[in-house]
């Protein structure tokens, strides 16, 4: 039978499992066709005629799986030994993990962990416990995770997925729930918890419980590199008299230059240009470009746009595409559509520019003057870029016109396919 067509089968019959009614268990693995009384069993035999190794090892492990999810441990078990006496995988790990990760991503968690607690390898089973407790920290099932990593013999490995998880709490805002897990750590790892969790209260706006969980660091370089992350939240959230007070705490020049940069990018951004513009005239050059970048983009959303184009050309080539592009879409918003494709023609590289100009005639379909966008968009260039931009600027015309000359202008994109998906 083709390998693709025993697969198709298997994966047939492993479905019919996972969402038909629960079979009773069996006792033993069947040995010939006779002996099936469920599609597991079914699909246990098949299984082994697929010619494929890592086929035949991934479709046999999610038949374990479906044993074990039926509360039959010692099949699930009885084939992790077949599979490793086959010599299919050359790691015998592959084979425990690969079952208890389809227990727990087919809903049975506890089956999966009564497997990992039955294999009798120390080394192997630690490599397994390790693996399931990344996989639940990606799923978000913090607790489950946490009570798993106990389990973990090694320290550094432990201690990397414990700093994994207080991340993951604090992210969650359960705050004393990642301060309970940093306080099982120490050194490095307990260090780089707590900077992490700083973050995460930071950028909840939690500044004060932030600023004394990072005056217990006692690594000098992941403190101030806490200050420095700290600081930036404050100035976004405009807290500049805190952003102040953090900033005298930073001692390493580096750190205190790149945080006083985000205090003045946060003036910036609050369109307080005298306060940000001060700052960036006691930094060196590569500093000042966002906090100039940040003011030409304020500007432009004033509508001042002679000063957004003057602060731009002051970092000229040293802006950045997505800054170009803001600032390009802003100028066509308020009307000035000439000058907002010259800035987006002027970026690179040629991807960038593509984008900007696709982005652009989105901005386009939204304009009054129907006919100078039309033509202004019929401008693109290449060709490719242009079509692109003609179903960007129909979909955005159709919000707000009227369909038959939405249609009209549809109908002139040469490629059939961006016209269908238009229409």
């Amino acid at each position: 039978m083709n390998p693709k067509i025993k697969t198709a089968i298997i994966g047939g019959l492993f479905g019919s499992l996972i969402f038909g009614a629960p079979f009773p268990a069996q006792g033993a693995l069947p040995s010939r066709p006779e002996d099936v009384r469920n599609p597991v069993d079914a699909a246990y035999l098949i299984a082994w005629h697929i010619p494929d190794p890592q086929t035949r090892l991934r479709m046999a492990s999610q038949v374990a799986a479906a044993y074990g999810s039926m509360g039959e441990l010692d099949s699930a078990i009885k084939i992790s030994k077949k599979l490793k006496a086959a010599n299919i995988s050359n790691s015998s790990i592959l084979v425990s993990g690969e079952i208890a990760l389809r227990l727990v991503e087919s809903g049975y968690l506890s089956k999966a962990i009564e497997l990992v607690d039955q294999i009798p390898d120390p080394s192997e089973k630690a490599l397994v416990v390790e693996s399931l407790t990344s996989y639940l920290i990606q799923k978000k099932d913090i607790d489950t995770a946490y009570s798993l990593s106990k389990q973990i013999a090694n320290p550094a490995k432990r201690s990397r997925l414990l700093v994994e998880i207080a991340g993951a709490y604090a992210k969650n805002n359960a705050v004393n729930k990642s301060i309970e897990v940093t306080n099982t750590l120490s050194g490095t790892p307990k260090n780089l918890a707590i900077s992490i969790v700083c973050g995460q209260l930071a950028d909840a706006q939690d500044f004060q419980k932030a600023v004394e969980m990072a005056d217990s660091i006692t690594d000098f370089q992941i403190q101030m590199e806490t200050y420095a992350k700290i600081v930036a939240e404050q100035a976004k959230a405009r807290q500049f008299d805190d952003a102040l007070a953090t900033i005298k705490k930073i001692s390493n020049p580096p750190f205190r230059r790149k945080a006083t940069q985000q205090l003045a990018v946060g003036y910036a951004l609050s369109n307080r240009f005298d306060d940000a513009l001060s700052i960036a005239q006691q930094l060196e050059s590569g500093l000042q470009s966002q906090i100039y970048e940040t003011i030409a983009v304020q500007y432009a959303k004033l509508g001042e746009f002679e000063r957004a184009d003057k602060y731009l050309e002051m970092i000229a080539a040293g802006a950045s595409s997505a800054i170009r592009s803001e600032i390009a879409n802003r100028f066509v918003q308020e009307g000035n559509i000439e000058r907002g494709f010259e800035i987006a023609n002027e970026i690179r590289p040629e991807s960038d520019r593509f984008t900007a100009l696709v982005s652009l005639a989105k901005e386009l379909g939204l304009s009054p003057n129907f006919l100078f966008a039309q033509l202004t968009v019929n401008q693109i260039t290449p060709p490719a870029v242009r079509m692109l931009a003609m179903e960007e600027f129909s979909l955005s015309f159709s919000t707000h016109a009227p369909f038959s000359k939405v249609s009209r202008f549809a109908n002139e994109i040469p490629d059939t396919e961006i016209k269908n998906r238009t229409f």
